[in-house]
């Protein structure tokens, strides 16, 4: 078992050697990173560190990366790959710094835990290259983000304007020997079409989040054959729309998706008139989790109305069985009974920065009843005031309601010095099982938490 090690822990004279050899554009982004590392790394040894080049002098960063690399020894690493949006537009081999990247990978990927690559202006046969001609082997986390650039890359992967010699190369597909991966997030890939990358022992994924695809959408059936291609997929994920289907493709579809592991569906900026439909078409027994963060700007559109969004949440294939709900940028209307119809809810995630957020507040306040949330037991609550909270937990004993075992408060730095909210958060302390206050400024918490919201 090996130690977490940090930046901040290597000897005083390695930091500065390593710091006196990056360009000054990547000195900065090295430190932010760094203060990553040590929250990424506590309580996870099978990572030591987190490798981040760009957006400049790549061939230089590529020395360092050597220098680290050997200095790692034989512990698995996560390894970054970022390129600034305003880089070289080139495609071809002729972008030699970034290429030239992708391929000091070669030596190191068998060691790989994590590979995250967020490159705009790159071919996607590029990517297809790397994954299918390096051993990847351990790799358990894999991110691709490519550029809304290329979104005109046709189904096979290749630009329709390209000069490529391979003109059958597959978006993503099971010549990718990836016999460990877990957690899979694909945006502005060409397409996503089945079957996922299985390796000699058979998918593992049990994460899957997928971002905008390209020109060409799946079917429902092919959708099926993806997910159903990976048994044990326990998180399902979505940014906008659902790969590219519409709320027509999910009234007509007359198959059914069977996930028995899935536990957790997220949806970010999706159009809420999809929302139940998609779900509908689910066969998913063990869901009992929801993270959703639907922008009012961001989602309505056509047909769409803020009361497709409350009518999905209270249908009762969502409602009646969710355990834990996380709703981001509270920005759609709702009255005093918004939670009543979540009979089983224990965890509650709310962020108060959306426009219309206060409705939320006065729903948990006013309860909506006293059956309202009376399984509630964790509450976690972004952007609101320590009085606002001593209010929800006096009206939940007034009801006779369960105390709370857990009570989390994302607070601004002035909410927690402000002598009055002081004593909001003394009282709050003798009346919950466990209080958790977060500086919204520095991030700071009186207990460490890895992130407040995770979509």
């Amino acid at each position: 078992m090996y130690s977490p090690t940090t930046f901040e822990s290597l000897p005083r004279e390695t930091r500065q050697e390593i710091l006196e050899q990056l360009p000054r554009a990547s000195k900065t982004s090295l430190l932010q990173v760094s203060k990553l590392w040590s929250t990424e790394v506590a309580g996870h040894t099978h990572l030591w560190t987190n490798l981040v080049f760009g957006p400049r002098s790549v061939e230089t960063d590529l020395l360092v990366a050597s220098k680290w690399i050997d200095r790692s020894g034989s512990l698995p690493l996560s390894f970054t790959i970022c390129q600034a949006a305003g880089g070289s537009r080139d495609v071809s081999p002729a972008n030699i710094g970034l290429v030239s990247l992708l391929d000091s990978v070669t030596t190191i990927s068998n060691r790989l835990g994590k590979l995250h690559i967020q490159v705009p202006y790159i071919h996607a046969q590029y990517i297809h290259n790397f994954l299918t001609s390096l051993d990847f082997s351990n790799l358990h986390t894999l991110t691709i983000l490519l550029e809304p650039h290329w979104t005109d890359i046709i189904r096979h992967g290749v630009s329709e304007t390209a000069t490529l010699e391979d003109t059958d190369l597959p978006a993503f597909h099971t010549s990718y020997d990836l016999p460990f991966l877990r957690h899979l997030q694909l945006s502005h890939f060409p397409s996503f079409v089945p079957p996922l990358p299985t390796g000699a022992r058979g998918t593992r994924l049990t994460e899957i989040l997928l971002g905008p695809v390209g020109s060409v959408k799946p079917d429902i059936e092919e959708l099926k054959q993806a997910l159903e291609s990976a048994p044990g997929l326990q998180r399902l994920g979505f940014h906008g729309e659902i790969v590219g289907l519409s709320l027509n493709d999910f009234q007509l579809a007359t198959t059914v998706i069977s996930l028995p592991s899935l536990t957790t569906l997220s949806f970010s900026h999706t159009p809420p008139s999809i929302l139940y439909p998609f779900v509908s078409t689910l066969d998913i027994p063990n869901f009992t989790s929801l993270v959703i963060a639907l922008k009012h700007s961001n989602t309505l559109s056509g047909d769409d109305h803020p009361s497709e969004l409350i009518a999905a949440l209270h249908t009762p294939l969502i409602a009646a069985r969710l355990r834990s709900l996380t709703i981001q940028a509270l920005a759609y209307p709702c009255d005093s009974f918004f939670y009543s119809p979540f009979t089983a809810l224990e965890t509650l995630s709310l962020d108060f920065s959306g426009l219309l957020s206060s409705n939320y507040w006065t729903a948990l306040a006013m309860g909506g009843g006293e059956e309202s949330l009376a399984t509630l037991r964790n509450l976690r609550l972004v952007n609101i005031h320590p009085a606002q909270a001593q209010e929800i937990v006096l009206l939940r004993s007034e009801a006779d309601q369960p105390p709370l075992h857990s009570l989390d408060l994302l607070l601004f730095e002035v909410a927690l010095v402000d002598g009055r909210s002081r004593c909001w958060t003394a009282w709050l302390e003798r009346n919950v099982g466990t209080l958790t206050l977060y500086n919204i400024i520095d991030a700071q918490t009186h207990r460490h938490n890895q992130s407040f919201f995770e979509l």
